[in-house]
């Protein structure tokens, strides 16, 4: 039987997923929506009704886009222990990836917003260690998750 007194057990500080808004924000459904629409409307104008039949088009491109993007936001995960930053995704092979890095070897936590991003509180986090870097997008709250990180980082040390 293990001594457990000396053993402090691993504990979840955050757990999220990429900001909704930021993560299905994209010019792509839009141009969609706006092709729709204008093959929708030119139909009854021209008398032609092969614009119906063509407007299905954009809009399964929409349709197939959001089921994707979907998906892809579910698979994504960022788990900070007191111990480890995990960044959990899936590729579109569907192979799972992960990255672990301990807080004793992260180096830098750095923060990138644009000014849309800084309104909605969300942003990209910045993970530097001696030996690679890597930058987690769409990170909400990623002020708070920074500061979080680096209270850890320094806890950490001792």
């Amino acid at each position: 039987m293990m001594n457990q007194t000396n053993q402090k057990q691993e504990q979840v500080i955050i757990n999220t997923r990429p900001y909704p808004p930021l993560f299905f924000l994209s010019i792509r459904p839009v141009l969609g929506i706006i092709a729709v629409i204008a093959l929708c409307v030119l139909a009854p104008i021209t008398h032609i009704q092969v614009f119906f039949l063509v407007s299905l088009l954009p809009l399964l491109y929409v349709i197939v886009w959001v089921i994707c993007r979907w998906i892809r936001w579910i698979t994504i995960r960022l788990t900070i222990t007191d111990r480890v930053v995990i960044y959990r995704w899936y590729n579109w092979q569907l192979t799972r990836k992960q990255r672990e890095f301990p807080l004793d070897r992260i180096t830098s936590v750095d923060t990138s917003q644009n000014l849309f991003e800084r309104i909605l509180g969300a942003g990209d986090l910045v993970l530097k260690t001696p030996t690679e870097e890597e930058a987690i997008a769409d990170v909400p709250h990623v002020d708070k998750v920074r500061d979080k990180l680096i209270e850890l980082m320094r806890y950490s040390a001792f």
